[in-house]
């Protein structure tokens, strides 16, 4: 897709196909341990987003997005899961938790326009167009170059 003539590029993970034709989009999430299992991030659920509308647009026509969180190191495989997987994604809940190490996070499709608002924005601070927001987190402030004298670094 070209948004302002800025190029957005990106590849799911895993498109399951059932009955020959795309259904889902699964993003897989890999991270360190059980804290995160429970939500995602806004920037993932819009890279899932933007994998579902670009599909519409190809005339494709997905039924949903999932994201998949898998803490690194265990012994789940997507690939030995698929019959589980479609069976929760259409069983209609938001999240599911397959394991402890496991979850399903089904993600909510807004429409084009509301989408391409989000697109834009994120394109206006590439684009040098506005200034980043505060996101002020330990991990985030821990490894950013401006922690000593940003007032809003949490780890000075």
């Amino acid at each position: 897709m070209v948004r302002r003539n800025v190029p957005i590029l990106g590849l799911p993970d895993l498109i399951i196909n059932l009955d020959n034709r795309p259904a889902y989009i699964i993003e897989l999430k890999t991270i360190g341990g059980p804290a995160g299992l429970g939500s995602v991030k806004g920037r993932d659920v819009l890279q899932a987003e933007s994998y579902f509308h670009m599909m519409n647009y190809l005339g494709l026509n997905p039924r949903g997005v999932a994201i998949i969180k898998v803490i690194r190191g265990s012994d789940f495989r997507i690939i030995n899961n698929i019959d589980i997987i479609i069976k929760q994604l259409e069983g209609g809940e938001d999240f599911v938790r397959l394991s402890k190490y496991v979850t399903i996070h089904r993600i909510s499709i807004r429409g084009f326009d509301e989408f391409l608002r989000d697109v834009d924005y994120a394109i206006d601070y590439w684009l040098g167009l506005r200034n980043p927001k505060p996101s002020p987190s330990r991990g985030l402030c821990s490894g950013c170059e401006h922690r000593r004298y940003c007032p809003y670094s949490i780890v000075r």
